[in-house]
């Protein structure tokens, strides 16, 4: 019995036979009078009224709440699998667009720059096709883990589906983030040369929009997926990012 579990039923006990006890006083005296007038039998009933309680009350307190704290355990279990991709340990994508949305109102009420970052694995249907799935699901944990590594406080990843990420910086002016962004691309194809003992050489591209003018998530995120395709299409193992608000794109190789 862990320490919680223990503390709960030693309070709910202790609270049966104190309440069983002094009800039990408290008729004897309303019909008897003093408690020096109550007889033998009168007495042994209020020792009964404190046995049988604890008797009863432990192991009906012992079950009811150590269902309750198993109860509290799968609704954990289930708010992390709901909030979280459980194979690379980002958020999903439920839960980003919930948490991107009140950054970004966040960010706007405080007037400081954000970007979202739309990130992709390149060739990754080649990767499963050549190396095979385990492999594949390596590439895919490898990346979850290096996107947290480039992320500040505040700051999170989230995984879309397949092989498509975003991410969400904050206080991130377009330099920094293609600065930042250019460090998540080469510090994932310094990682991704070799992945289950394959050279699977794997790069990234990514597209990132940032706060100008842009209203809201959706608008974010259609920008930051044009721009990675814009991205791709210039040969991938790149950075799209669009610096004046939809007048100008700098591509950082």
């Amino acid at each position: 019995m862990n320490r919680s579990l223990f503390k709960g039923v030693l309070k709910v006990t202790t609270f049966s036979v104190v309440l069983s006890f002094f009800s039990t006083l408290t008729l004897f005296i309303l019909s008897y009078g003093h408690p020096r007038e109550f007889d033998i039998g009168m007495n042994i009933g209020l020792i009964f009224s404190i046995v049988i309680p604890a008797f009863v009350s432990f192991p009906a307190a012992y079950f009811l709440i150590s269902q309750k704290e198993k109860i509290l355990s799968l609704n954990d279990e289930l708010t992390n699998l709901l909030r979280y991709d459980q194979l690379t340990s980002c958020l999903s994508r439920r839960a980003f667009f919930q948490d991107a949305e009140v950054a970004i109102q966040e960010a706007r009420h405080k007037q400081e720059p954000y970007a979202v970052f739309f990130i992709d694995l390149d060739h990754f249907k080649q990767v499963n096709d050549t190396f095979g799935h385990a492999t594949g699901d390596e590439v895919l944990r490898l990346l979850g883990k290096v996107m947290k590594e480039h992320i500040q406080l505040g700051e999170f990843v989230g995984r879309m589906g397949g092989e498509e990420f975003c991410m969400f910086a904050q206080n991130c002016p377009a330099d920094k983030a293609g600065d930042r962004a250019q460090k998540l691309v080469d510090g994932f194809r310094r990682q991704a040369q070799v992945v289950n003992n394959e050279s699977v050489d794997c790069t990234l591209s990514i597209g990132i929009s940032v706060s100008n003018g842009l209203d809201d998530l959706d608008e974010h995120l259609k920008e930051a997926d044009r721009l990675l395709y814009v991205a791709k299409n210039r040969g991938r193992n790149c950075i799209a990012i669009d610096v004046t608000a939809n007048t100008e794109e700098l591509i950082a190789a």
